[in-house]
């Protein structure tokens, strides 16, 4: 099984990184896809590298070139991810 599966922001983020490489950005989709799939000892590592994960793609994509649909999965995992690292994603 892979990470992805037994999680919804990790399953999420799978299928972001693939909008992302259709969308050309192979990339920082590459990257995020590394972070998913690395091992963790706790949820709260999980968590954390996760959530510096999505924001290193943020700052590496022009956002308004992602399909709709990768923007809304993003805007998501942001939200869940934002309930445990409060403030994390504020600009």
């Amino acid at each position: 099984m892979r990470p992805a599966d037994s999680n919804p922001i990790g399953a999420r983020l799978e299928r972001v990184v693939a909008l992302a490489r259709a969308a050309g950005y192979a990339d920082p989709a590459d990257a995020l896809e590394e972070r998913l799939n690395c091992a963790y000892t706790t949820s709260s590592e999980y968590l954390g590298e996760i959530g510096l994960a999505v924001r290193r793609f943020d700052k590496s994509v022009d956002r308004r070139r992602l399909p709709d649909e990768a923007q809304r999965l993003l805007s998501e995992c942001r939200a869940e991810l934002g309930i445990g690292w409060r403030g994390f994603f504020r600009r």
